[in-house]
Parts: structure tokens; C-alpha cells; sequence
């Protein structure tokens, strides 16, 4: 990615709080955010402009722990076509992706204290 140009998208569960919280609550938690990952990646790669499909397939995502979710893009072109160039408009589908799922992941996170 272009230096200075990185495009993050950060949700998070208070750690301290979590911690003291019994192992159902924890695992409902750490569901709520795989579960929000996973929709994150699919929603960009619903929206990411397809010429030869390298930038929607380059979209990965991985689990550094059980409350932390990370999707990113791996195709050097992907920051460009999010926020454009000299010579080339924005073709923004990271930041309207993150939008599209804030909602169902405030529900998740919410429901997680609920049950």
C-alpha cells in the first residue's frame, strides 16, 4: 500500500471489561467479531470494482485472536482504486463496505450482553 494512504476500519470490544466477563459472554463476543469479519470481506469483494477480479480476490482476512478480526487488501492497486489518482477517479468499496455492516455489528455487539 502506498505510504501514509491505509485505509482501517476498527471495531473493538473493551478488553477489560471482557475479561471479567464469564466464558459464555467471551464466546459470543469473539463470534460477534469473526461473524462481522467475515461479512466485512465478503461485502468488499461484493463491492470492489472487477476488471480481471485480482483486487476482489486479494481480500483477506484472519483472526489474531478471539475478539479481533483483521481484513485487508492485499493488491498494491487497491488504495489507488479506493481513493483515486491524478488519473483515475475513486472507486471507493472499503469504507461503503465497513458502512454497510457497522449496523449488524452493533446489533452483535449488543446481543452479546443480552443473552
Amino acid at each position: 500500500m502506498a505510504k501514509g494512504k491505509n485505509v482501517r476500519v476498527s471495531w473493538t470490544i473493551d478488553k477489560k471489561k471482557l475479561r471479567s466477563l464469564s466464558g459464555d459472554v467471551k464466546k459470543r463476543a469473539s463470534k460477534a467479531v469473526q461473524e462481522t469479519r467475515a461479512d466485512l470481506a465478503r461485502e468488499m469483494r461484493s463491492r470492489a470494482p472487477r476488471r480481471e477480479g485480482e483486487l476482489a480476490e486479494s481480500i483477506k482476512e484472519y483472526e489474531p485472536g478471539p475478539t479481533r478480526g483483521v481484513v485487508w487488501v492485499d493488491a498494491k492497486h487497491g488504495i489507488h482504486v479506493e481513493y483515486g489518482t491524478s488519473r483515475m477517479p475513486a472507486q471507493p468499496f472499503i469504507r461503503p463496505a465497513a458502512k454497510a455492516v457497522e449496523a449488524e455489528w452493533k446489533k452483535r455487539a449488543e446481543a452479546v450482553f443480552d443473552e
